[in-house]
């Protein structure tokens, strides 16, 4: 993978809150340090008054700014910048607080009653990261309970309080993929002591691999809603799969042996990289309805590559557990 067209592309595409998060973990994840920082100092710019990091839409963002809260915190850990703990714990003290469903999930967007399964991926990590454990836990226990099919052991994408039922019960393929990467990330988070915890995130996470695994096609790709061979084939959520197997295997609560079927999705996603960079073929931004093009799937990339690197050279995850500062 030429890594460095891939990020070129990314840099260069605009962003919403929680694309903006998960580039800047991208630069994290790569090394590519003083990029990272600027974009955490972007979202601590753009923070707003009750916690919410990178606010691009201040009626609608409720959930997805908690995916620049793991970037701000590395910046924290990386300088030990009290900027950056206190932005963080600001983001994390508007989950303790924010509305949330019925079942008790934060609701996913300021204006509307609901809640979507990527939300956890925005909140778990950076609970976890600050200190809240046990809220984290919660958190992924209750999106299970709510969003878990218990036949396919995969994601429904969209519950909706107002209905008293999903307004979108699919099975979308990067609503799936967002929870894995969410397991394996959150794990990473976890100190040594909170064996318990690892244990509980693994099972949740083995479970979904296999169950995400049946549902790849001959091609190596997956249908945008992964049981309807109807949807278009796409690249984005395989990206995220792969990057949950790996996170998961180095954080150890996903078996090494699932490393073969990480490595068979990162060959197609080499293969869906245009001579410019892009990854093609994923969902389309903004609307994420038809094979195209976003800075989520650019920064998967990324995060594939990197922890691909990082598991084959044996070396773990410069951001493991909640140590204050990280070795440069």
């Amino acid at each position: 993978m030429e890594i460095e067209k891939v990020k070129k592309v990314m840099l260069a595409m605009q962003r919403f809150s929680w694309e903006q998060g998960v580039a800047a973990q991208a630069m994290w994840e790569t090394g590519e340090d003083s990029m990272a920082l600027l974009m955490a100092n972007e979202a601590v710019h753009r923070q707003t008054g009750d916690g919410r990091l990178g606010v691009t839409h201040p009626e609608m963002d409720a959930v997805d700014p908690g995916a620049n809260g793991i970037p701000v915190w590395w910046a924290y850990r990386m300088t030990g910048k009290k900027i950056y703990k206190e932005a963080a714990e600001r983001m994390t003290a508007y989950f303790l607080s924010a509305p949330r469903s019925r079942a008790g999930i934060v609701y996913h967007n300021k204006n509307a009653h609901r809640t979507m399964i990527d939300g956890v991926y925005h909140l778990a990590p950076i609970l976890v990261a600050t200190g809240h454990t046990n809220m984290a836990m919660d958190q992924i226990r209750l999106f299970r309970k709510v969003h878990l099919d218990a036949e396919t052991k995969l994601y429904s994408q969209i519950w909706d309080d107002d209905l008293g039922d999903f307004s979108k019960r699919e099975f979308w393929g990067c609503g799936v993929g967002w929870m894995l990467g969410a397991l394996s990330l959150t794990a990473s988070q976890l100190d040594e002591k909170e064996k318990a915890e690892k244990e509980e995130l693994s099972s949740y996470l083995e479970e979904g691999v296999k169950a995400f695994l049946r549902w790849v096609t001959p091609g190596g790709l997956t249908h945008d809603i992964l049981n309807d061979s109807a949807t278009f084939e796409e690249t984005a959520a395989i990206a995220m799969a792969a990057y949950a197997v790996y996170r998961g295997i180095q954080a150890e609560i996903l078996p090494a042996t699932y490393k073969k079927d990480a490595d068979r999705l990162y060959t197609v996603i080499e293969k869906y990289i245009d001579a410019d960079g892009y990854l093609r073929q994923g969902c389309d931004a903004p609307v994420f309805d038809r094979p195209g093009v976003s800075a989520e799937d650019q920064a998967f990339a990324l995060m594939c590559w990197a922890a691909k690197r990082d598991v084959e050279e044996g070396v773990k995850f410069r951001f493991e557990g909640r140590n204050m500062l990280a070795q440069k």
